[in-house]
């Protein structure tokens, strides 16, 4: 009989045995198959509900998905999807770029918006990601957009009206800039566009500007990457066609500025901090506090290593051999034979230190060589230094002063800040202009969006919105230099403000310090008792109504606003902090033509001094130097270039009485060509001069013909119309008189009031006035019709072709001219004398000039040139008259005789238009809307930093949904 033997045991304890067959293992793995199919299915019903999976209609499957993921609402009819879906499924790399208008709720408005994501053939999302945010106008609703490939085009409206064009280009930035990049460029470049958009490509922007209001947009791609605008203004059609690929707008310049694709380049310790604050689990909040920690070590090294007592007594007697600020030139003396300008120079500032170092708090004038000036005008800058803080005699505040009746404030928006909530982005350069050459000096502008949504307005362009309650410095049409707070409650911008930047609170207000009690200054402090020193500028208005900039090292708020009482200001507010951000350079801009050596191809980038072409241009060249030692220098120089950061500038104004004719005669006559102000009337504040004269021979081959010259400045002069009756009239602060009588020209309006009705068709000297009642008066060359509805004529002389053989045949005169010129006495001089040929013309700078000559056959060819000769491209002839011509200067008893044979003022009867002098400021407070201040204001750091702060630490934690 057989045994059964038992199984064999393997040494680990398993029973071995017969083998099982196939069978069981593959009904194991079906089990388990079936079971991780349906784990599956059910993961896919939650993951994905019903809204975002339904085949063939990927435009309402993709607004459900942006709705579920990032809470916007979307109509699926705004989404394009220009690539198509693809043919097959696709891999992990198969995205497409999807574009949508979307909102944050029911009545938000509309941004246009970026998403790539990755269907199914039949339209169904599975997965997506980098959502960017194209328009970035919270304030301003999208209404329609056009996407062709990888190119989308979208308007942003103005009210009613067309404010401009968008064409972003996903393809990324433009290879042309790419490639001028070094390699490190290229790289920090790319990150930059990783974490702004998602995409290492990242996109590059085209914008089109209306110079006209137009209406009823309409935009068409007519190829890839070309596309047709078509605009209403009026009765008009306007027509424009951009080319996206070479970056040029093919038409329509007329009507359209266009802004190509433009960064700007960040300095490298910029951009690395920018960067790591925007990583996650960073923020600007621990920046700001290693910065804290940073410059408290640093002080207080500093003052160990300067050996500072503890005493005030002490430190004080320290301060005599401080290195603070060295001035390397010499104290303002005005020069000789400029005119004197009334509180120029101020008085100098008083040092706070018990033995202040030599020339603390007096006044210099920079070397010529640094600066441009006018012709016969005082130094139109100054600055000094002084010492805020005795205990730190080492921390010095370097001021710079600028007399506003010569010197214009200039605003310019970086290409990425501030950040743009309307959809116009900033030029961030200087403007390249007519004025390009009258440019002094630039320096820093305030803090970058994401540490307060301040607002800012540029040459008439708003690139981000007024907030409340916020220090502001501003420019309005007439140049202006206003400072004040915002007080208005809404977001509208008076049409007055052509220019505005605000930054923080104030720090000074009328000698009250923080009036509105704000404890927002930075995040790194939270009350006085936290106080930073490091590099601070400030911006103010002083109390004689100059404005001021104000940068100092090792300074603290407390130390910058004890410096600004010190300079007498009215008004401050801070500016940008941080030595690389806080910077002044001076400027000189000459003709290319007038520079003897070639400039060097490449723009030094460092040194405290530099020169060279500048920046998109062809025919001017550059002098820079940085302000005061201890300046950061890298890159040098800053503002000469394509900035990222917005920033002001300061250019010279054009004051009488000017540069100086050049004479074309072979032996000129004594004073031929030099503008005088001497023994003419000014008024009261004879500073800049409102009159000047000067006379000039034109023709070289006729020296006996003269032409005298008068140039007027239209802002500081009022007109006032009579009718005389024989007898001399009386013109309250006269400064000058035109006396037509019998001989007016065809067409004469004195504010508002018309005398002698002007063909709307015929050429006209016109002086407007703006809406705002204290806005500037403007002359220009135009017919009579063309003054908005909104502005008043306050003068307008007509006349005829200024170059004309025959002159202009006088207007016939009204009834009540008529009767006075009947009932008025016979005066021998009134129809008697020489002939008088004259004519009217306006210079650039807005002066209005008067010439006027012998009568005769070439008598409108003399004066053509003549008025070329003083800047005045065109013009309009009056009729000829006996006599002097119709204006006379001053007091109208002929004590000014402009021509050889003149002599005593006639008696007229007729039209006669007194010109008189008035008051105007050319700075002062801003006043935008006054409102019920608060005891309290506080600000803090942007909303978009609030919600990108709160969606790190949500999905740090639990992964909560960010607040919208």
């Amino acid at each position: 009989m057989e045994l059964m033997s038992e199984p064999n045991k393997h040494p680990t304890g398993v029973l071995t045995g017969t083998e099982p067959g196939l069978g069981p293992h593959l009904r194991a793995l079906l089990r388990l198959f079936v079971v991780l199919g349906v784990v599956g299915g059910l993961f896919a019903v939650w993951r994905w509900n019903g809204d975002t999976r339904r085949p063939g209609r990927p435009e309402a499957n993709v607004a459900a998905l942006v709705k579920r993921q990032h809470g916007l609402v979307v109509e699926s009819r705004s989404v394009q999807i220009p690539t198509g879906l693809p043919s097959a499924s696709t891999g992990v790399f198969g995205y497409r770029d999807v574009f949508f208008l979307g909102r944050k709720g029911a009545d938000a408005p509309r941004d246009v918006y970026w998403l790539s994501v990755r269907f199914t053939p039949a339209g169904v999302p599975l997965a997506s990601r980098a959502l960017v945010n194209l328009s970035r106008t919270p304030a301003i609703d999208e209404p329609t957009l056009l996407a062709s490939g990888p190119y989308l085009a979208f308007v942003i409206p103005a009210g009613q009206q067309l404010g401009a064009v968008v064409v972003v280009d996903t393809r990324g930035d433009p290879p042309r800039d790419l490639a001028a990049k070094k390699p490190l460029r290229r790289l920090t470049n790319n990150l930059t566009n990783l974490q702004e958009s998602g995409h290492w490509r990242g996109f590059s922007r085209h914008g089109l500007e209306p110079r006209k209001p137009v209406r009823k947009i309409t935009l068409t791609w007519e190829a890839p990457g070309r596309l047709s605008v078509t605009a209403r203004s009026g009765a008009q059609t306007l027509v424009a066609t951009l080319d996206c690929r070479s970056s040029k707008l093919l038409r329509g310049a007329t009507w359209l500025v266009h802004q190509p694709p433009m960064k700007g380049e960040k300095p490298l310790f910029n951009w690395l901090v920018d960067t790591v604050r925007r990583m996650p689990g960073v923020g600007p909040k621990k920046i700001e506090w290693m910065q804290v920690a940073l410059y408290t070590m640093v002080d207080l090294f500093r003052r160990r290593a300067r050996k500072v007592s503890k005493g005030a007594s002490e430190s004080v007697s320290e301060g005599g051999d401080t290195d603070a600020v060295a001035m390397a030139h010499d104290l303002h003396r005005p020069r000789a034979g400029s005119v004197k300008a009334s509180n120029w120079p101020p008085e100098p500032l008083k040092p706070l230190l018990a033995k202040p170092p030599p020339n603390e708090g007096k006044w210099f004038a920079p070397p010529r060589s640094l600066i441009k000036m006018n012709p016969g005008a005082p130094v139109p800058v100054l600055e000094t230094f002084i010492h805020p803080d005795p205990r730190r005699p080492f921390s010095a505040v370097g001021v710079l002063i600028w007399d506003p009746r010569q010197v214009e404030l200039g605003f310019v928006a970086g290409t990425r800040e501030p950040e743009s909530s309307t959809g116009l982005r900033g030029w961030g350069r200087i403007p390249r202009d007519g004025n390009l050459g009258r440019v002094i000096a630039a320096f820093n502008g305030g803090f970058q969006t994401m540490h307060g949504e301040w607002g800012m307005k540029a040459r008439g362009r708003l690139i981000r919105e007024p907030m409340k309650w916020a220090a502001t410095v501003a420019t309005d049409r007439s140049g202006r230099l206003l400072f004040g707070t915002w007080e208005r409650g809404d977001k509208k911008v008076p049409p007055e403000l052509v220019s505005f930047r605000q930054n923080l609170a104030p720090l000074i207000e009328d000698d009250v310090v923080n009036p509105l009690k704000n404890q927002y200054w930075g995040l790194a402090v939270r009350s006085q008792r936290e106080r930073i020193y490091i590099v601070r500028s400030g911006i103010c208005f002083t109390k004689e109504g100059y404005g001021a900039y104000l940068w100092g090292k090792a300074l603290s708020l407390e130390t910058l606003t004890t410096a600004m009482k010190i300079a007498r200001c009215q008004y401050g507010m801070q500016l940008d902090i941080n030595r690389t951000n806080a910077s002044l350079e001076w400027y000189r801009m000459v003709p290319r033509s007038k520079v003897t050596r070639d400039p060097p191809r490449r723009m030094k980038r460092g040194g405290r001094k530099s020169w060279g072409l500048v920046p998109g241009t062809k025919d001017w060249v550059f002098y820079a130097q940085s302000w005061l030692p201890g300046m950061y220098t890298r890159p040098f120089p800053r503002f000469i270039r394509r900035d990222w950061r917005d920033f002001f500038y300061l250019s010279l104004r054009q004051v009488l009485p000017g540069p100086s004719l050049r004479p074309v005669a072979p032996t000129p006559l004594k004073g031929e060509g030099a503008w005088s102000v001497s023994g003419l009337p000014q008024g009261k504040a004879p500073f800049p001069p409102r009159i000047a004269t000067t006379f000039i021979r034109p023709d070289a081959g006729r020296p006996e013909a003269v032409v005298q010259l008068v140039k007027l400045d239209p802002r500081r002069l009022a007109y006032r119309a009579t009718v005389a009756s024989g007898s001399t009239p009386v013109v309250v602060r006269a400064v000058a008189t035109l006396m037509f009588g019998a001989y007016s020209p065809p067409g004469l309006v004195v504010r508002g009031k018309t005398l002698v009705a002007p063909n709307p068709r015929v050429p006209a000297l016109l002086v407007e006035r703006g809406p705002a009642e204290d806005d500037a008066p403007r002359a220009r060359l135009g017919t009579p019709a063309s003054t908005p509805k909104d502005h008043l004529q306050l003068l307008v002389i007509g006349g005829g072709a200024l170059g004309a053989a025959a002159p202009p045949a006088p207007a016939s005169a009204s009834s009540a001219v008529a009767s006075a010129m009947a009932s008025a006495p016979v005066s021998p001089g009134a129809a008697s004398g020489p002939r008088r040929a004259s004519g009217l013309g306006v210079d650039p700078s807005g002066m209005i000039c008067y010439a006027v000559t012998a009568a005769g056959q070439n008598a409108g060819r003399l004066l053509s040139r003549a008025l070329s000769m003083a800047g005045c491209a065109k013009g309009v002839r009056l009729p000829d008259r006996p006599g002097r011509g119709p204006l006379v200067l001053g007091p109208v008893n002929g004590r000014i005789r402009l021509l050889r044979g003149d002599g005593a003022t006639p008696v007229v009867s007729g039209h006669v238009v007194g010109i008189s002098w008035t008051k105007y400021a050319y700075s002062k407070r801003l006043l935008v809307g006054v409102a019920q201040r608060p005891q309290r204001v506080q600000f803090s750091i942007s909303r978009k930093e609030q919600r990108r702060l709160y969606r790190q630490r949500m999905q740090r934690d639990k992964g909560a949904v960010t607040p919208r």
